[in-house]
């Protein structure tokens, strides 16, 4: 996939950057949501660092890039506020 070339790591920041902006929210499968706040090369595979808040308290994921192709996806500039509204499993709402 990439080479040790500095001109396709260059080229593949100027697409993440327009893909997964750091600050993106994703939701997942499941519907649990996800904070993008980097990514980076691992034996030629790209991995996205996500942060999902559980009870308060962030927890960090790495995921592949390919798996989170399929999930939702919010801009920063969205403004949904749904990384805000994220919820643990265990607390669904009465009803």
């Amino acid at each position: 996939m990439l080479g040790p070339n500095k001109e396709s790591l260059e080229n593949l920041k100027r697409w993440m950057d327009k893909l997964f902006p750091v600050g993106t929210q994703v939701i997942d499968s499941q519907g649990d949501t996800h904070l993008v706040t980097g990514w980076y090369v691992s034996n030629e595979q790209v991995r996205l660092k996500l942060t999902h808040t559980v009870r308060g308290k962030p927890i960090g994921r790495d995921v592949a890039f390919d798996e989170v192709m399929g999930w939702a996806r919010f801009p920063p500039e969205h403004n949904l506020g749904v990384y805000a509204a994220s919820r643990d499993k265990d607390d669904k709402p009465a009803g």
